[in-house]
């Protein structure tokens, strides 16, 4: 609806005399001029709520509409292009609740109606929808509807982390003892020892924490285990090598089985690799055939055509 409203007469159109109304643009049979100010002033009394949608703000206008001069341009609240008009009867002015009448005019408006500046200013009284829900609002936490900060609920403890125990590592041998490799003992107190290897007087050489054998297609080194090792899945040798792919120079003996270590079988399908950085090399025991309560000896053996050496920094089950 463009345009405004004054009383029941369009602002800007000439009074019609046929219509009955008068210069001002009121019903000449409404008003008794012989009535008291007081009767005349409850039976004019008129309030026009105008909602205006302005940009960037909105004004809202309260109109109470008079006789003569007691207009809305006296009041400064001129109804703007495409505000909404809404003459609302009144009872006598001096029992009028203004704030009421608005309200009940906010709560009632139509859909799609412009918001005033007094309605966005008001908050919400509550938070409707998800946050990020299309066309809805969510309260900030810990505020009220009136934008008073309130104290929240106190923080839940934190839920206690469950431990599942592990089982330590079972080392077979650390090589962190030169005299104990010097005496054919691994860290089980098991025999160890080495052969043909061309470093070492043919049993490689301890040092640094690690073995090193270097082999040019031969030698063979064993450790025994000679104990249950069911309770772990895992055989695990930390390795490097001086070139890269020495899986394919040695071939790994264990609980009745006997490959290329190239050729055990990982986790996930693939297959050893060493190279020339440190890695633990994890075989699933069971799943390549291993005998766990029997495990025997662990052997490595290099009479396979490769040259090259590896150090061997740790032999452990997991």
């Amino acid at each position: 609806m463009s345009g405004g409203y004054r009383g029941r007469r369009r602002f800007g159109s000439a009074p019609d005399p046929e219509d009955g109304f008068d210069e001002e643009g009121f019903d000449d049979d409404e008003f008794d001029d012989d009535a008291p100010p007081r009767e005349r002033l409850s039976r004019s009394a008129r309030l026009s709520i105008i909602v205006a949608a302005a940009v960037p703000t909105a004004t809202l206008g309260v109109c109470l509409g008079f006789s003569g001069a007691d207009r809305a341009e006296s009041l400064g609240l001129p109804g703007p292009p495409g505000a909404v008009v809404s003459t609302v009867e009144t009872p006598p002015w001096p029992d009028v609740d203004v704030s009421a009448v608005a309200e009940a005019t906010r709560s009632t408006a139509p859909s799609g109606a412009p918001t005033t500046a007094a309605s966005a200013a008001a908050p919400p009284a509550s938070a409707p929808g998800p946050a990020g829900a299309p066309g809805q609002t969510t309260a900030a936490a810990g505020a009220t509807p009136g934008g008073q900060a309130v104290a929240g609920p106190p923080p839940a403890a934190p839920a206690e982390a469950t431990v599942v125990p592990t089982r330590p590592a079972f080392l077979l041998d650390n090589f962190d003892s030169p005299s104990a490799y010097a005496n054919k003992r691994n860290d089980l107190g098991e025999e160890t020892d080495a052969e043909v290897f061309a470093n070492g007087g043919g049993r490689g050489v301890v040092a640094g924490g690690g073995l090193t054998l270097v082999y040019d297609d031969d030698g063979w080194f064993g450790s025994d285990v000679m104990r249950d090792v069911s309770a772990y899945k895992y055989l695990v040798i930390r390795i490097i090598g001086a070139e890269g792919g020495e899986e394919r120079h040695m071939k790994l003996t264990l609980g009745g089985v006997t490959r290329f270590l190239g050729d055990m079988t990982l986790d996930g399908g693939g297959h050893p690799v060493v190279t020339r950085s440190y890695t633990d090399i994890r075989i699933p025991m069971t799943a390549n055939g291993i005998n766990t309560r029997s495990p025997g000896e662990f052997q490595l053996s290099f009479w396979w055509g490769g040259h090259s050496s590896i150090v061997i920094d740790e032999i452990r089950f997991e």
